[in-house]
């Protein structure tokens, strides 16, 4: 990947049948590239902004599931911005990218919707409808869990749509502490213990002893709650914003946890959900907000 350092001429890749032509090496070298220079120079609006990084955070997510380290890769980042100060702001590099990049987002704005695939599941993204101050703007099914960015009487949030649990009073999201754990933990060792129940496919997870705690807001009201899923009763749980993005800072191969607790604090089950590219799938829907001007979709 150090090789293409030197090769970067930036742009938007402006649709998924152009992202995939490229490898995630490249997308992942020009976009963050083309990020490093905008932290120099503040080249881009917020949306461009965000539009590049969905590919960014895309392709990264792709190489780590290829199996490159993501220490290295958050390096190999950090490179880029010596390679944009080597350039600087009034460069020839620097006005390239900024017409590239502006070329490329008018036909990336026209995208209204995404996906993002991980190894068990996918990140689905779409603009607002507008029709409702209630919708999915980024769902995952991992049956029997939905989780995703909900706008919730027109407040954007993360929720959590899970299966109705007797004595159930508050819902924990459960996220592998990194500073405590660097390392992905396999709960089956290799196999040799199953799976959690509610999850077959999970390989990688929260281990006891190096935890972090993200506690519900809260549920959903019934009458948004009823329009998030009309199907049948469930209980969903709300988080912010800012909770997905600590969520999106995992590895894309592990899962995070919510235990359902009873009003002593104890635990009375537990469900999961895949990672992914879910820092991706935050960042589509934040280039989408400008179409839905009661929401900017933007934590700061």
């Amino acid at each position: 990947m150090r090789k293409l350092l030197l090769a970067i001429t930036a742009g938007l890749t402006v649709t998924t049948t152009q992202a995939a032509a490229q490898n995630a090496e490249e997308v992942f070298a020009e976009r963050g590239y083309a990020l490093a220079m905008d932290e120099l120079c503040e080249l881009f609006t917020a949306d461009q902004r965000d539009a590049l990084s969905v590919f960014y955070l895309q392709a990264r997510g792709a190489l780590i599931r290829a199996g490159e380290n993501a220490a290295e890769l958050d390096e190999y980042r950090t490179s880029l911005d010596d390679a944009a100060a080597d350039q600087g702001c009034q460069s020839e590099h620097a006005q390239l990218i900024y017409q590239r990049v502006n070329e490329g987002y008018a036909g990336f704005e026209r995208l209204m919707r995404m996906s993002f695939p991980a190894d068990q599941f996918s990140w689905e993204a779409n603009a607002p409808i507008g029709l409702s101050q209630t919708e999915w703007l980024a769902r995952q099914d991992a049956a029997p869990v939905a989780a995703g960015l909900a706008l919730v009487s027109g407040e954007l949030e993360f929720v959590v749509d899970l299966p109705q649990v007797d004595g159930v009073t508050s819902a924990v999201l459960v996220l592998r502490d990194m500073a405590r754990e660097p390392d992905l933990y396999d709960p089956t060792v290799g196999g040799l213990y199953p799976a959690p129940r509610h999850a077959p496919w999970l390989r990688w997870s929260a281990p006891d002893y190096a935890r972090q705690l993200v506690f519900s807001r809260g549920r959903v009201d019934s009458a948004p709650a009823a329009e998030l899923n009309p199907a049948e009763a469930r209980q969903i749980y709300r988080f912010s914003v800012a909770d997905a993005e600590r969520i999106a800072e995992r590895d894309p191969r592990e899962a995070a946890r919510i235990d359902l607790m009873d009003r002593r604090g104890e635990r009375i089950t537990s469900y999961f959900f895949e990672v992914g590219d879910l820092g991706a799938a935050i960042a589509f829907v934040r280039s989408r907000a400008h179409l839905n001007p009661d929401d900017t979709g933007r934590t700061g």
